[in-house]
């Protein structure tokens, strides 16, 4: 049984379960798509997120994770109907599949065991713990006992 199942490898999950691995909690870390996987979300680092690197990793973000250009000034939105709005702050431009491929291999070099591959199919709460149902390559379920503790740490973390 694992103290914490996090479900995502992003930012958010590989910060989470490092810091849970660091704070002794034995953490199941499970990300749907083989990684390195294609991400379809912005691979823009704003400065919170690049601070949270710094702070939770230890390190800056590796060249190798880096797009051309790597600088990032910013962002300009434009709605259905032709209004723009601006997001201007520095930041960084990141190959996903690279990014959190770094934070995963990190997660892991602290103590948690990474899946890729494998979802998240549905969560059940019992009797002081949760079993949460999987698929890899095959269905089968695995058990946490602190099924709200990572929504502490979640919060912790964003809004220090």
């Amino acid at each position: 049984m694992y103290d914490v199942v996090v479900v995502g490898a992003g930012l958010a999950g590989c910060t989470a379960s490092k810091v849970l691995v660091e704070k002794g909690y034995k953490v199941l870390l499970v990300e749907k798509f083989k990684m390195p996987r294609y991400k379809s979300c912005s691979g823009v680092l704003i400065k919170k997120s690049m601070k949270l690197v710094k702070t939770y990793f230890g390190e800056d973000v590796p060249e190798s994770a880096m797009c051309t250009p790597t600088e990032n000034r910013g962002m300009i939105f434009t709605n259905d109907v032709g209004k723009e709005y601006r997001f201007e702050q520095e930041g960084l431009n990141v190959w996903r599949s690279h990014f959190d491929g770094w934070l995963a291999k990190k997660a892991k070099v602290s103590g948690a065991e990474v899946r890729d591959g494998v979802a998240a199919l549905s969560f059940t709460e019992k009797d002081g713990f949760v079993e949460i149902s999987l698929h890899g390559e095959s269905n089968y379920t695995e058990s946490a006992r602190y099924p709200r503790l990572l929504l502490v740490v979640l919060y912790l973390i964003f809004e220090s």
